[in-house]
């Protein structure tokens, strides 16, 4: 029997084939080397850290949607929401009064909200030109080190004339005053050096977590500052759009409910339109999801006939303030909230005469553009908040996570990591712990 020589081989390997000759006991040297087979597989299995599936924190939309069975309840009072808050300018309709859907009702103020977006651009154009000329952030971190040393050195000559002046003081001669004055010297000096060199230590670990470099991390903070503005921007422009409260069927006005207020309120009822070209339904959502289904809300209906499904986009007009007790089809108590929508008038027509049709709403319970999303298994909490594992130079580093929403298989983040970075996909995996050894499988 041939014996090879194995490199590398682990202590333990090395302890089972001490004493053994091939010539001697070829019986118990074979038995030896495969023993230290065994043990090199499992030493490198070891080493190599436990296999983990990853995915990258990806920015894109994201939506939910909430299913309920509703009833359609045909023609009839259809209220118009205020989508914007302010103070009631013009009211260009009366009571009685014919309109077409896309007719303007009532006009708010947007003086507030002009200055605001006013400010705004001021402020997008102050970071481009910032980034151009400004010293911050990158020449602010970069001058980190200097300040630092700069403050090292003064720290040391105080001390330097403490511990002399300590000295002078025991011997009587210089006075107490004086003894106070270099000492106040010698603290102030310790105390800037301190600061200074805990800016510029949670400087370099900032930037090492989030994977930031001196000519980056300009470009990367001024860009965010962009964004941040963009969005901004973009809703005081909707909110300024909506000030000018539409009608969105063909009716008549039969009330005005804001005609006697000075200012309305986003979600508030502004006027009510009552025409044939209405059709509204009906539904009791659970009390876990009533919050996210308010007026406004988007959803869509279906009306599933024999042969065909009728199907048409609408919008939440009314959610009562209160619950009602029920009980569920497995006997338990449950609570509801009764809940009221508008289906468009595009769409009304095809549900004429219907009134008492079963029908399925599928309310839109949350949505956004260029959401931060990781898969809902990455995320898991400790009772100190939420956290996902960022899988970093092959190992498991615990990391806080601020979740914006949580549905389904994917969850939204607002804070703590960045697109790009890897998470462990199943983070209550027994074998991944922060510090784990981990390699992607």
């Amino acid at each position: 029997m041939e014996i090879r020589k194995i490199k590398n081989v682990p202590a333990k390997a090395k302890t089972a084939l001490a004493g053994f000759s091939p010539k001697k006991n070829p019986k118990k040297a074979g038995a030896a080397v495969g023993i230290a087979a065994i043990l090199v597989f499992l030493a490198a299995f070891t080493f190599s850290g436990t296999p983990v599936e990853t995915a990258k924190a990806e920015t894109g939309r994201a939506e939910d949607f909430y299913v309920e069975d509703g009833v359609l309840t045909g023609t009839g009072n259809h209220n118009i929401i205020a989508e914007s808050s302010g103070e009631v300018a013009e009211i260009l309709v009366k009571e009685n009064d014919e309109v077409k859907a896309g007719d303007a009702l009532i006009r708010l103020d947007t003086a507030d909200y002009e200055r605001q977006l006013r400010a705004l651009k001021a402020k997008r154009t102050q970071v481009a030109v910032g980034q151009v000329t400004g010293s911050s952030p990158a020449e602010y971190v970069a001058g980190l080190p200097e300040q630092t040393e700069a403050a090292k050195a003064a720290y040391q000559a105080a001390k330097t004339a403490y511990d002399a002046g300590d000295a002078l003081y025991r011997d009587g001669s210089i006075s107490y005053m004086e003894y106070q004055k270099i000492k106040s010297d010698y603290e102030t000096a310790k105390a800037a050096y301190d600061a200074a060199s805990t800016r510029l230590s949670e400087s370099r670990s900032a930037m090492k977590q989030n994977g930031l470099g001196s000519s980056t991390i300009g470009k990367t903070y001024y860009s965010s500052e962009r964004d941040i503005i963009d969005v901004q921007i973009e809703q005081l422009e909707e909110d300024i759009e909506n000030c000018t409260i539409k009608a969105d069927a063909d009716g008549v006005v039969t009330s005005i409910p804001v005609k006697e207020q000075s200012a309305v309120a986003a979600g508030e009822v502004a006027a009510c339109i009552s025409g044939k070209a209405l059709a509204t339904v009906e539904a009791d959502v659970l009390t876990s999801a009533a919050p996210y289904v308010k007026p406004g809300t988007k959803c869509n209906v279906t009306l599933r006939l024999r042969g065909k499904d009728i199907r048409a986009a609408g919008k939440v007009t009314e959610r009562y303030d209160y619950a009602d007790e029920g009980t569920s089809s497995l006997g338990l108590s449950e609570y509801r909230v009764h809940v009221k929508a508008a289906i468009n008038a595009e769409s009304a027509a095809d549900f004429a005469e219907m009134t008492g049709y079963g029908v399925e709403i599928k309310f839109c319970v949350f949505e956004k553009e260029n959401a931060l999303k990781v898969p809902s298994s990455a995320v898991f909490s400790d009772g100190d908040g939420d956290f996902v594992y960022l899988a970093k130079g092959g190992k498991a580093v615990k990391t806080a996570v601020e979740v914006e929403y949580k549905a389904g298989d994917t969850a939204v983040i607002l804070s703590g990591i960045k697109e790009g970075d890897k998470v462990v996909k199943s983070a209550d995996s027994e074998d991944v712990f922060d510090g784990a050894r981990i390699r992607a499988k």
